[in-house]
Formats: structure tokens, C-alpha cells, sequence
């Protein structure tokens, strides 16, 4: 009888389990995160972000050029890639928020890998669950993707330095400046210290050894350079091509950063959380607790700081020079991430700015963990109890904050699932199946929108005049069609001599577009705005009042005018 050689099947099938195990809980997380987003991705919409994005992505598909035929204030990337997302599986608000769900589930995988070079597998878990519960706001779910990539990027190439790591990183850092460009500044910056680190290494051997390696980091950071422009020189050659490059390069570089310093915002300040009343009545836990609002945005600060700290602290006891290389590249672009912040405090911006504090706070959670268990270990129960007196009210402080914080954040985490109502409730649109919260807005929407497709051609000029807020990217999303103009959106933060200049060029487009309708957010409040007297003069002039949906007016061109 012939005896199966089981030597040569032993090796390939321990291999197999092996890699089972290792991809276990990825795929687990992975399929949990797809679950729990699926649960809520159809809930609100964000009438001014979210809006921006998928008619600029829907403008792409109809020809359009952005910053030549539509204005956007950020960098090209995330743009194109709703774009094709939409060519390939249509274009609507359920599509553009499942593009949004996979990068929210690569977001898990991606923090989860992260916390594996640093914690064992039962830790790294920790901070996957804690971005999976408080991922941000979905129009910045490609900012999160992208830091946690070029975060990934760089940890695996200081943990070994490789022609084809090196390659795929410089790539990343690319694409990521095709998306926003002063996040591509902080992925170079984060890169150029894991290319210095060799050198500041070599310099403690000798100036020979020192040569050596600034010879091999110059020649790898060229080779970085080389990669990383790439993809940034074909965008900006293509633009060039359409004519919209020069516009670019002069307005939406800095215009994103320009807006948000002149609302002048500033950090919570701490004297508005720590009172010596609070200390006088003992209730300091839960002052923090329920200001978490406020004090929230120190939370990095403070992680940051103590890494930083534990890390001298070891390098000073051994004596010596260690390289925690993956520990300083992920605390160098979490901090540079974390300056990001500061421009526009918010919990949106801070919760994109969060996943390296989650990491590097496992990460102190684990080494004081594994100090706890050395000092029972030799029976050390003074030092212990030490330990464990710092430990219980961070932990206690961290339950409360994620509670509180899971409260508040209701289109942001688990508050999303319980929003609930009728089926008047939701839009109930060709390009929109989700749910606005407000019976009386969706049911006007879903009236516009349906009389608009019975009288406009998809990829017609409408010119749309918000009262309050930025309203009209998404209906022009949701009607098909294009503002006439090519202008900032907002007619906020300017001087009169800019307002007075941009609405006299919105009128010369409208006309130039022959635009045959027009659309009032906000009834006769957008009439009595003071601020948009010129434009609404014009409107009053060349249009009437043609129907009215909730607090929409829609207004067509009279017709000894057309």
C-alpha cells in the first residue's frame, strides 16, 4: 500500500496555518468595521463638504476642468478619485459614502498594522476599535487614509531601508500632495527624518562612516524626490494643458489655509476647565469627563509629550544612542498632523488628527502595563500599587471622555445608527436614497429636485444664492447641474471691493452661461441679505418668482430677456 510522504506536506501546511492566524483578526476587524458602517453610511448629509466634493467629481465626468470651469479650494486628487468611483458605479450620495466606507475599513487595517510594530496583537487591537468608533467626519476620511498610509510607509521603511519601500513611500508622499498639499509637506518632512536618522547614527563612528552614509541617504533622497514629483508633474502638466493650472497655483494653495485663519480660532483655553472650585469640591474627574469638548484637544499634547519622554528616558539609561526608528517616525507625523489642529480647533479636525495619539497612547498603555507585571512579578507590591494608582484614573479619565465623546459626536460614531424616522425623512432622489432628519427639508428637496430634472437639460447652468451656508454644491449635485460661475463659493471674509468685484463677475458669467433659472436657499431672507445687494439687484431685475418649494424660490428669466 502506497504510504503518503508527510515530511514534504508538514512545512506547506504550518505555513498555511500560520498565515490563517496572522490574517485572523485583519479580516475580522475588516468584516466588523463593514458591518458597523453599512449601519449608518445613509444617514445626514453635509450639505456644504460633502456637496463640494461629488459636484466636482460629477463636474469631472461632464467635461468640466476644475479651478478653470469650477471653483474648489483644495488640491485636485480627492476630486478624481470620487470621480472614477462615480464612472465606475454611478453617481450619487449612497455611492460617494460607500467609497467612504472602504477607506474607513482600510483605516481600521492600516491602524492596526501600525500598532503591531509597536504593541503585541492583543493591544494593536485597542487603537483599530477606537478609529473605528471615532472615524471623523466622512468627507475627511481620505485625509485619515492617507496619513495613516504614509504613517505605515515610512515605519516599514526605517524597519528595513529598501530601493522598493523607499519607491513605494516617495508614491504615497506624491499622491498625498495631489490631495492636500500641506499633508504631502508633513509626509516629506516625516520621510526626511527616517533618511537623516542613518547619518545622525554614522556621525558617532567617524567622519568615514559619516561620508558614507550622507552619500547613501543624498542618493536615496533623490531617488524619493524623483518618485514623489512624478505623479505631481503629470497633474500639474495636464492642468497646465486645460488652462487651469496658473489659477490653481494662485488661489488654492493657500486658500484653504487663508480661510481658516481669518475666523481666528483658537485652542479651549485650560483656565476655562480647571477651576480651583472644582478642586475645592472634589469633582475634578468629572469636570473633565463632561468638558471633554474642550479638553479633548490636549489629549494629543499630552501622549506626544510622554512618548517623547520615555523615549529619552531610555536612551539616557542606556547610555547610548538607540534608534527607536518607528516610534520617532510615527511621533514626528503625528505631532506635525496634530499642528494641523491648531489652524481651525474643531471635532471634526481633531478627531483626522487623532489615530497616532491612539497608536502611541496603546503604546504607553502597554509599557506601563508590562512595568506593572514586572514589578508583582518581584513581588515590588509598593512600586506596584504605585503603578497602578497612575494607571486606574487614566484609564477611568479615558472611558469617560470616549463616552462623552460618543454622545456628542452624532454624525461622526454609533449616535448616527439611532437616528430614525418616517419615510418622508429621507430623499428620496435618483442621485440621494438618505436620510436628512427633516421631514419638512427632505420633502422640499425631493419637490425641487424632481420639478428641476422636468425642465433642465444634466450639465446646465443654474445660478443658486444661499441665505445661509454653503447649500448649492449639493443641489447642484442633486438638480445636475453647474453653477455659471467659476468663483469662490462664499461671499464671506471679504472686503467690499472684493465682494462688490466677485459678485460683477458671478453676473458676467450667469449671463455669458445664459442661465435660465435661478435658485433662493432661504426664501426672501436671501433678498434682504445687504451683503449680495448688487447680485440680487440683478436677479430681481432678470428674473421672477416662478415656484416655491419649503425655503427654496425658484426664479426664471423673464421672457423679454431671454
Amino acid at each position: 500500500m502506497y504510504k503518503m510522504n508527510t515530511d514534504s506536506v508538514r512545512p506547506w501546511t504550518d505555513q498555511l496555518w500560520a498565515t490563517c492566524r496572522r490574517l485572523a483578526w485583519p479580516l475580522a476587524l475588516l468584516v466588523l468595521s463593514l458591518c458597523y458602517y453599512l449601519l449608518f453610511f445613509d444617514r445626514g448629509v453635509n450639505f456644504n463638504d460633502e456637496g463640494t466634493l461629488f459636484m466636482a467629481a460629477d463636474g469631472i465626468l461632464h467635461g468640466k476642468v476644475l479651478y478653470r470651469d469650477l471653483y474648489v479650494a483644495y488640491m485636485p486628487g480627492g476630486y478624481y478619485l470620487y470621480a472614477l468611483f462615480f464612472k465606475l458605479f454611478g453617481a450619487s450620495v449612497r455611492m460617494g459614502r460607500l467609497l467612504g466606507v472602504l477607506l474607513r475599513c482600510s483605516n481600521t487595517l492600516l491602524v492596526y498594522y501600525l500598532g503591531r510594530k509597536m504593541v503585541p496583537r492583543g493591544f494593536a487591537i485597542l487603537p483599530a476599535v477606537a478609529i473605528t468608533l471615532l472615524p471623523g467626519p466622512w468627507h475627511k476620511t481620505l485625509f485619515v487614509t492617507l496619513s495613516l498610509l504614509d504613517m505605515l510607509l515610512i515605519a516599514r521603511y526605517v524597519e528595513q531601508r529598501s530601493v522598493g519601500r523607499l519607491l513605494v513611500m516617495g508614491l504615497a508622499a506624491g499622491l498625498t500632495l495631489l490631495y492636500r498639499h500641506w499633508l504631502g509637506y508633513v509626509a516629506i518632512a516625516a520621510a526626511s527624518v527616517a533618511l537623516v536618522l542613518p547619518v545622525l547614527s554614522a556621525l558617532r563612528r567617524g567622519r568615514r562612516q559619516a561620508r558614507n552614509a550622507l552619500r547613501e541617504a543624498g542618493g536615496q533622497a533623490g531617488l524619493y524626490v524623483f518618485v514623489l514629483l512624478s505623479p505631481v508633474l503629470a497633474a500639474g502638466f495636464s492642468l497646465y494643458r486645460q488652462g487651469a493650472l496658473s489659477y490653481m497655483l494662485n488661489t488654492v494653495l493657500f486658500d484653504a489655509l487663508r480661510g481658516n485663519l481669518a475666523k481666528q480660532a483658537t485652542m479651549p483655553l485650560l483656565r476655562n476647565i480647571f477651576h480651583l472650585w472644582v478642586f475645592r469640591q472634589g469633582q475634578l474627574l468629572r469636570l473633565l469627563a463632561y468638558n471633554a469638548h474642550g479638553l479633548l484637544f490636549y489629549l494629543p499634547v499630552v501622549v506626544y509629550a510622554c512618548v517623547a519622554a520615555l523615549l529619552f528616558y531610555r536612551q539616557w539609561m542606556r547610555r547610548k544612542h538607540t534608534e527607536d526608528t518607528v516610534l520617532l517616525a510615527v511621533l514626528a507625523f503625528g505631532i506635525a498632523v496634530y499642528g494641523l489642529v491648531l489652524i481651525e480647533p474643531g471635532i471634526a479636525h481633531l478627531l483626522v488628527c487623532l489615530p497616532a495619539a491612539w497608536v502611541l497612547g496603546t503604546y504607553l498603555l502597554y509599557r506601563l502595563g508590562q512595568r506593572l507585571r514586572l514589578l508583582l512579578g518581584h513581588r515590588s507590591q509598593a512600586r506596584a500599587a504605585a503603578y497602578a494608582l497612575v494607571l486606574a484614573p487614566v484609564v477611568l479619565w479615558f472611558c469617560l471622555v470616549m463616552r462623552h465623546v460618543l454622545q456628542m459626536s452624532r454624525v461622526y460614531g454609533p449616535g448616527t445608527i439611532a437616528q430614525r424616522s418616517a419615510n418622508s425623512a429621507w430623499l428620496d432622489l435618483p442621485r440621494a436614497r438618505v436620510f436628512v432628519g427633516d421631514e419638512a427639508e427632505a420633502s422640499a428637496l425631493t419637490e425641487l429636485v424632481r420639478w428641476m430634472h422636468a425642465r433642465v437639460q444634466p450639465g446646465e447652468h443654474v445660478l443658486v444664492i444661499p441665505a445661509e451656508g454653503q447649500t448649492e454644491r449639493l443641489l447642484h449635485f442633486l438638480t445636475e447641474t453647474f453653477p455659471p460661475y467659476r468663483q469662490r463659493a462664499t461671499l464671506k471674509g471679504l472686503s467690499a471691493q472684493q465682494l462688490l468685484q466677485l459678485q460683477h463677475d458671478i453676473v458676467e458669467s450667469t449671463e455669458a452661461a445664459h442661465t435660465e433659472y435661478v435658485i433662493l436657499s432661504g426664501s426672501n431672507r436671501a433678498i434682504e441679505d445687504s451683503s449680495q445687494e448688487y447680485l440680487l439687484q440683478y436677479v430681481q431685475f432678470t428674473f421672477e418668482v416662478g415656484s416655491a418649494f419649503g425655503r427654496y424660490q425658484v426664479l426664471e428669466r423673464k421672457d423679454q430677456l431671454r
